[in-house]
């Protein structure tokens, strides 16, 4: 098995990881054995594309950043250099691993070509990917396909940071850090935060950061938030950023915009609380003297199952609860 040794700490208490030889360490031993898999030279065969399915949690998300036609005119005129990997479901289907858009590109090809037969298989290799010792078989999928992505094409900012993302859902900050490590990248809580925010980042936000060329993912994380609350305000900083009309740098301007819309939403709550308790004041004020002036005159009088009714001759009913106990004193009425 190419996992042997590659363990992470997931879901478990570390101490009963540690019993069962369940470490921390071995990603390195991982990250050969996917490089391993990647140079794999076994035989392709001819998948008919009808039998092919697409993970739904596929590494390469963001289909409008990739240019399928171009790769598939590409694909037929030279051929495909690389095969995708597939592996073979008990449906006798085929689940994509790697090569998502080769197979795209092919699909492609067969609708827009249809009178040229190559295109209704591909040629892949069939590959099982082991479950890693500590994690479930979905996060060992998920991993093998980041790193087998990252390995081959480098993705886009927001496939990196969904694919992290995917990764943590499944198995934790600890899986997180150590694929973030593997590629030599920062593996702190702070830095796998940060990746979490940019996956999350608003729609409105990802062809200007992709366009503009934004890849701090502090700034993109407070620009998409500046989206979520003022789309107005958001739109008026791009266009000043793409028209390099901003007086300081992007992430300095997207800091200062946020600090003033949550002054602003502290301000609004403010106003609301303050109103909230004048308006509770007026009712306070405005039932006193009603519990402070209790003259009245009677014209009928009721006690039953605690409540105390009392018909006054004015055409008002009042009525006293929590009266279980109620002592009555009868006297002679006075003249």
């Amino acid at each position: 098995m190419p996992f042997v040794g590659y363990s992470l700490n997931l879901r478990r208490n570390r101490m009963e990881l540690a019993k069962k030889g369940v470490g921390l360490g071995g990603l390195g031993k991982a990250k050969d054995a996917i490089r391993g898999l990647k140079n794999d030279d076994r035989t392709a065969i001819d998948v008919p594309l009808d039998l092919i399915d697409f993970d739904e949690s596929q590494y390469r998300r963001d289909k409008s950043r990739y240019d399928i036609p171009k790769l598939a005119r590409s694909i037929r005129a030279q051929g495909l250099i690389k095969f995708p990997t597939y592996e073979k479901q008990e449906n006798g289907r085929y689940l994509v691993n790697t090569g998502e858009m080769r197979t795209r590109a092919y699909m492609w090809l067969r609708e827009n070509y249809p009178d040229e037969p190559q295109w209704n298989a591909i040629p892949a290799r069939i590959k099982a990917i082991p479950t890693i010792e500590g994690l479930t078989y979905k996060a060992s999928r998920l991993i093998y396909q980041f790193v087998e992505n990252e390995l081959h094409e480098k993705p886009t900012l927001f496939d990196r940071a969904e694919g992290l993302a995917d990764i943590f859902a499944e198995g934790g900050k600890e899986a997180v850090k150590h694929v973030l490590s593997s590629k030599g990248l920062k593996d702190s809580d702070a830095e796998v935060s940060k990746w979490k925010g940019v996956a999350k980042a608003n729609a409105l936000i990802r062809q200007d950061v992709i366009e503009g060329e934004i890849t701090d993912k502090e700034t993109i994380i407070t620009l998409s938030k500046i989206a979520d609350e003022d789309p107005t305000r958001y739109e008026s900083i791009i266009q000043k950023f793409k028209s390099k009309e901003l007086d300081r740098s992007i992430a300095q301007t997207a800091k200062s915009e946020w600090a003033k819309l949550k002054e602003k939403k502290a301000g609004k709550a403010a106003k609301k609380t303050t109103g909230e308790k004048k308006s509770n004041q007026k009712e306070s004020s405005g039932t006193a003297p009603a519990k402070s002036n209790m003259e009245f005159s009677a014209k009928d009088l009721s006690f039953e199952n605690g409540v105390l009714t009392i018909d006054t001759r004015n055409g008002f009913q009042m009525k006293f609860t929590g009266l279980e106990h109620l002592d009555v004193v009868i006297g002679k009425a006075k003249k």
